[in-house]
């Protein structure tokens, strides 16, 4: 089965609960509908052996029917399996399988056998070769060829064993030289030692010194060690007695139940890890560090000129940043990479957040002299949005429990969307197991949230939710929650176009540049700025959409400037239609909070993606725009 077909059926199990256009499945996969009605039967000519069948409605599009559970799953794992890591003809599949021979084990790799291998010509290979050049060139290493035993990639231990960091976290514990077992019990051994010494880590950031101990631990046993002369202790969040014995414990376990003898350096390499994991312990009194604090002092009168945002009040804002800061700034130093499952969701439904992290970011690169990737910007903005939504004093908001059995990336999805639709609201306690829940750890809890059934009758009512939040889980909730009022703000000066025959990103920018300096709106170097933001992060958030803008405030009107293009067009990695091109004069007052709320609303609803594309006339368009929210 082709890719295309497998994406067809993952979309309409995403949305197995309703009909789905065959224009939606068309415009999601970049193809036409009638290649979907072609596929959708070639589908269903083989279905009925798999336990499931795809519905056709006129006028309502296709629904997955599943008679088969456990038929239908072995099916799709099997499509994966091959279509991931089987199937060369995938540059992807290709990339991670040569990375794997190149750099897991260091072995020298000649193009001859791995063209045999993957029964690719050899042209094909020096084509991927390229890529992965690229690649690792963010980790300081590089790709050199020999001419009696092949290709190697050279570079310090370290940057290595944070580029096998980034590998193994992008497809977890696919790879066969990986022993998943050994793993997961290291993971459980540690979960152990985080209750025996109650330290708090967020899960994912788990996952993350999970990763790097066991990298550490399989370079030892391969005789690849740390031989590196840095100097890693130079530590923002000084060691505590708890953390110091959290570290002891760990070191003895490895030695102890891996028959491992760690030299000193790798035992530094471990520590190093744990102290920029984001733990916490009771002792933490990170706020008591001055140049932290100071630092923290420069973000918010940056944020302040840019965004005309006043954070200096926001006690609790600052404990928040001077914990993550005090954990992450020899991450940011030492290149110690870390994955965010979130970033792509934080991006989408929080860009305004984002865009006060990346200012931020900005004054940590300066004071440090060094470049923050996107995954910690991503990080950050989660702090600014909890404050950004916090528009009703905190005592009057309902504080929730979150259970979820799926892990800690799950649970901060539903987290974070719960804060998106219920900001207002609701704040979060924590996020629990079950194997965690009693009387005592609900005190002060108003509402359980949970993706399992909860059987045990709790003080605290509970409602049971979908792991991917549904439409009828926001309604359950909504009439838990007291109703609140929006109150719409000042507005921008909104502009609508139509445009045809752009070819590209930078055609249409400067088509655009062309027109705002004709109405007068902005300066001469709004473009250069624009440009400066896209270098950063790219401003196409799927979807077809596309928010390009400056970060700070240099046009001469505040302005957004809607465009729908005849067709898509190709920006960065993604496919864009449809453009909302921001501008804001400075000492500007309009608030952006709603103007990023409705824009987060339609990046993810395609539905309404595709009405706003459907528009014929320039009047129904946005007339349609401004009915969305309300």
């Amino acid at each position: 089965m082709n890719k295309r077909a497998l994406e067809s059926i993952r979309l309409l199990y995403n949305h197995s609960n309703r009909y789905v256009s065959g224009e939606f499945i068309a415009k999601s996969l970049s193809v036409s509908p009638r290649t979907i009605r072609n596929d959708i039967k070639m589908i269903n000519e083989m279905a009925d052996s798999h336990g499931f069948y795809i519905e056709s409605k006129k006028s309502a599009g296709y629904k997955i029917d599943i008679m088969d559970k456990n038929k239908f799953n072995l099916f799709i794992n099997n499509q994966y399996l091959k279509d991931e890591l089987l199937n060369f003809n995938n540059q992807e599949s290709r990339i991670h399988f040569i990375l794997g021979k190149l750099l897991i084990l260091d072995n020298y790799v000649k193009i001859e056998s791995l063209s045999e291998r993957m029964y690719m010509s050899e042209t094909t290979i020096k084509k991927d070769l390229k890529v992965i050049r690229n690649e690792i060139e963010k980790y300081e290493l590089q790709l050199i060829a020999s001419p009696y035993y092949g290709l190697k990639i050279e570079g310090s231990e370290f940057q290595k064993r944070y580029a096998i960091a980034d590998f193994l976290l992008s497809k977890p514990y696919q790879n066969q030289t990986f022993d998943t077992e050994k793993i997961n019990d290291l993971k459980s051994e540690m979960i152990k030692m985080i209750h025996q010494f109650q330290i708090t880590i967020p899960d994912v950031k788990l996952e993350n010194l999970v990763v790097h101990i066991y990298i550490a631990m399989f370079r030892v046993e391969n005789q690849f060690v740390i031989d590196d002369k840095e100097n890693i202790f130079d530590c923002y969040q000084q060691s505590t007695p708890e953390i110091d014995r959290f570290f002891q414990e760990i070191v003895m376990m490895i030695e102890s139940q891996y028959y491992m003898c760690l030299p000193m350096e790798e035992k530094q390499y471990i520590k190093a890890h744990i102290l920029a994991s984001g733990i916490v312990t009771k002792s933490n009194k990170v706020l008591e560090h001055n140049e932290i604090n100071e630092l923290i002092q420069q973000i918010f009168e940056k944020i302040e000129n840019v965004f005309h945002i006043n954070l200096f009040t926001e006690s609790e804002l600052k404990e928040n940043l001077a914990l993550h800061l005090s954990t992450s700034i020899n991450r940011y130093k030492y290149k110690m990479n870390i994955r965010n499952p979130l970033l792509s969701d934080i991006k989408k439904n929080y860009p305004y957040a984002f865009d006060i992290a990346l200012v931020g970011s900005k004054v940590i690169e300066e004071a440090f002299r060094i470049k923050i990737s996107e995954s910690e910007i991503g990080f950050l903005a989660l702090h600014f949005q909890l404050i950004i939504q916090k528009t009703a004093p905190l005592k009057d908001k309902i504080r929730t429990t979150i259970v979820c059995a799926s892990g800690m990336a799950s649970s901060e999805l539903i987290k974070y969307k719960l804060l998106e639709y219920f900001g207002e609201v609701l704040t979060m306690t924590d996020s629990q197991q079950m194997y965690e829940l009693s009387e005592s750890s609900l005190e002060g809890t108003d509402l359980i949230i949970a993706t399992v059934p909860i059987t045990t009758n709790y003080s605290v009512p509970v409602i049971q939710v979908n792991t991917i939040l549904t439409q009828e889980d926001i309604a359950l909730l909504n009439k838990f929650f007291d109703n609140f009022n929006k109150n719409e703000k000042e507005q921008l000066v909104e502009i609508f176009d139509f445009k045809t025959n752009i070819s590209s990103k930078d055609e249409l920018l400067a088509v655009i540049e062309s027109d705002l300096k004709a109405l007068d709106y902005i300066e001469s170097d709004f473009l250069e700025k624009v440009y400066e933001r896209e270098a950063v992060a790219t401003t196409a958030y799927g979807n077809l959409i596309a928010v390009p803008h400056p970060v700070t405030p240099l046009a001469k009107r505040s302005f957004i400037y809607i465009t729908k293009l005849d067709k898509p067009i190709k920006w960065d990695d993604k496919e864009v239609q449809l453009i909302f091109c921001l501008g804001l004069k400075k000492h500007t007052t309009v608030d952006m909070k709603p103007i990023f709320k409705k824009l987060s609303y339609i990046i993810n609803d395609f539905n309404v993606v595709l009405e706003l594309l459907n528009q014929r006339s320039l009047d129904d368009f946005n007339k349609l725009y401004k009915s969305i929210l309300k």
